[in-house]
């Protein structure tokens, strides 16, 4: 279950991102399991399909999930471990930029 928060400064991708991180981190979705669509999940939790993009976007970056054309989202085989990304301690800092359409990109340095 993904609990949102709209009143967090967090977006509502980077909520679902760390909500899937955490769900990884723990075993509660094992290595190579399929993770739903993006329409699936943006229609179980009531966000648009663009936040759930974004979030699986994140988890690509950071090397926890992998997706594939006509294949789905998968769990990646190998995950970062938790002690390299505490010691990284990421994001520092967050950019907020739009694109040319509105739509909000995020830099992280």
């Amino acid at each position: 279950m993904i609990r949102l928060e709209r009143s967090s400064e967090l977006t509502l991708g980077e909520q679902v991102a760390a909500a899937l991180r955490r769900a990884i981190g723990s075993g509660k979705i094992p290595s190579s399991n399929r993770l739903p669509s993006t329409r699936t999940l943006a229609r179980q939790l009531g966000i648009s399909r663009n936040t759930v993009l974004e979030a699986y976007e994140i988890l690509c970056a950071e090397n926890w999930i992998e997706a594939r054309t006509g294949s789905g989202t998968r769990v990646a085989t190998r995950i970062p471990t938790a002690d390299f990304l505490r010691a990284s301690q990421y994001p520092n800092h967050r950019v907020p930029l739009n694109d040319p359409d509105g739509t909000p990109i995020y830099i992280r340095y």
